[in-house]
């Protein structure tokens, strides 16, 4: 053989290999591809599905209010300025418990000493006294008296605006109405989507809650109105409103 034969026939060769190897190396990603898409189906099993979101949204009367307010006092001597205000927030919880109020209902939830500063025309601080503030957190169980209580701690030496919250004693009650209408919406939904295809849904296969944060959704809850104290608070109007409970759920169904 002829060493320009060998030479043709070894450049084939070689030619041949590289022809096979790119044959191979194109053939893996299709290959790669198909195992993808054959485990998604593998997810999904044999069954046709409808998945739907459904939502609820109830409105509920809150029966339970949470008021914070408290006492504010001023002296040269901080002391003198802590005893003052400790007189007058016994007298306010006294006015309280004559209500009924349990001292479990009633919690402290900000005490504070400061002093009382003024700048001269240098810049310069003094301490011209000391303020001291005191204020309480208080459950009103009996929600057609909060604007009684509003009026008896007013007369007993509250000093301090704070905030009324509404909510609800028993969440759990409402939320499951709620979740249990949200059931009901999604398997509404499901059968008008079947019915747009042409098909009729049959059993359930997956239901999930969807909780949008930690706990039940309770849009509202906890609703703030501002108090607005005066020296002589008669017959305060409150008005508590509705407080909007909501859920939702993830439904799927074979058809």
């Amino acid at each position: 053989m002829k060493k320009s034969t060998v030479y043709i026939t070894l450049i084939t060769l070689v030619a041949l290999i590289c022809v096979f190897s790119a044959i191979e190396i194109f053939k893996a990603p299709k290959a790669q591809g198909t195992d993808i898409i054959s485990t998604d189906k593998n997810k999904l099993g044999n069954n046709k599905v409808i998945s739907v979101i459904g939502q609820s949204r109830i409105f509920v009367q809150p029966d339970i209010a949470y008021i914070s307010f408290g006492v504010q006092t001023e002296d040269k001597v901080a002391k003198t300025a802590q005893i003052d205000n400790s007189e007058k927030m016994d007298k306010v919880i006294s006015s309280l418990k004559s209500m009924g109020i349990k001292d479990e209902d009633i919690q402290t939830n900000n005490y504070n000493i400061y002093p009382k500063e003024r700048y001269d025309q240098n810049g310069k601080a003094h301490v011209d006294g000391y303020i001291v503030i005191n204020e309480v957190l208080v459950i009103i169980r009996n929600i057609e008296k909060v604007g009684e209580t509003i009026d008896v701690v007013a007369k007993a030496g509250v000093n301090r605006a704070g905030s009324i919250q509404f909510g609800l004693a028993d969440q759990q009650k409402s939320y499951d109405e709620a979740l249990a209408k949200a059931v009901e919406e999604a398997k509404g939904k499901a059968e008008s989507v079947a019915g747009a295809a042409g098909v009729k849904i049959k059993d359930m296969l997956y239901i999930s809650e969807v909780t949008e944060k930690e706990g039940i959704v309770i849009d509202g809850y906890m609703k703030e109105e501002a108090v607005q104290l005066a020296d002589e608070a008669v017959q305060t109007p409150i008005q508590p409103g509705q407080l909007e409970v909501s859920a939702k759920v993830n439904v799927v169904y074979s058809y």
